[in-house]
C-alpha cells in the first residue's frame, strides 16, 4: 500500500513560522520591536506550540491526513486494476481518477474504462492459461501488448505517487495554516481584552510578564479524547 512521506511536524514549523512572522510583522512594521522607555506600549508573549497541542487542531489534522491517505490508496488501486489499458486510455482514465468530483458524463466515461480494463484482465488471464490450441500471432501480440502496458504503468507509478505526495502535502499545509489563523485570532482577542499592544511567540522572546498562553488555552474548545 502506498504511504505518503509527508511530515506534519515539519509542515507545522513552516506554517507556524509564517503565521507568527506575519503576526509580529503587523506591529513591527509600524512600531519598534521593543517599545522605548516611557512609550506606554505593552508587550506579551505566547507559546503557540503549546496552544496548538492543547487545541483540537492536531486531531483534526490527523483526520485530514487519514482522509488524504485513503483517497490516495483508492486512486492507486484504481490505476493498478486498470493496468492493461493502452497508454492513451490510461492517460484519460488517470485524469478521471485524479478528480475528486465527476460530472455524470465523466462518471460514465470512467465506468467504461473500468469495464474495458476488467475485460482486458479477463482476456489476458485466458490467453496466459490456455494450453490448446496454441495462440495465434494476433493473440500473442495482444497478450504482449497488454503486458507491456502494465510495465509502462509500473514505470510511471513513482511519478504518480510523487504527484499524490505533492497534492497531499499542499492540502495538509493549507489545513494547518487555516488552523493557525484561527488560533492566532484567539491570541489577538485575548491581547485586546488585556490591553496588550504586541504579542510575540516565546521562541523569539526571553521573558515577558504578560504570558497569555494559559489564558488562551483556557478558552480553547476542549479537544475530544482519543478514540472518540
Amino acid at each position: 500500500m502506498f504511504r505518503f512521506r509527508w511530515n506534519p511536524q515539519s509542515l507545522f514549523v513552516v506554517a507556524m513560522a509564517a503565521a507568527l512572522g506575519a503576526f509580529a510583522l503587523r506591529s513591527a512594521t509600524q512600531r519598534p520591536a521593543a517599545p522605548p522607555p516611557g512609550s506606554g506600549l505593552s508587550i506579551g508573549m505566547v507559546d503557540m506550540n503549546a496552544i496548538y497541542r492543547a487545541s483540537a487542531a492536531p486531531n483534526e489534522l490527523d483526520a485530514v491526513a487519514q482522509q488524504l491517505q485513503d483517497a490516495a490508496d483508492k486512486k492507486i488501486a484504481a490505476l493498478q486494476a486498470a493496468q492493461y489499458l493502452d497508454p492513451d486510455q490510461m492517460t484519460q482514465y488517470a485524469k478521471l481518477v485524479g478528480l475528486d468530483t465527476l460530472t455524470p458524463a465523466q462518471q460514465a466515461q470512467k465506468a467504461a474504462f473500468e469495464k474495458t480494463a476488467q475485460q482486458d484482465a479477463s482476456d489476458l488471464n485466458t490467453l496466459q492459461t490456455r494450453k490448446t490450441p496454441p495462440l495465434t500471432p494476433q493473440e500473442a501480440a495482444r497478450m504482449n501488448t497488454m503486458l507491456q502496458n502494465a510495465r509502462l504503468l509500473q514505470e510511471q507509478m513513482p511519478h504518480l505517487q510523487d504527484e499524490l505526495q505533492t497534492q497531499g502535502t499542499a492540502a495538509l499545509d493549507d489545513k494547518r495554516r487555516s488552523q493557525l489563523v484561527t488560533l492566532r485570532e484567539l491570541v489577538a482577542q485575548e491581547a485586546r481584552r488585556k490591553g496588550i499592544d504586541q504579542v510575540f511567540d516565546s521562541s523569539s522572546m526571553v521573558y515577558s510578564s504578560n504570558d497569555l498562553t494559559k489564558d488562551v488555552i483556557s478558552k480553547l474548545p476542549k479537544a475530544p479524547a482519543a478514540g472518540h
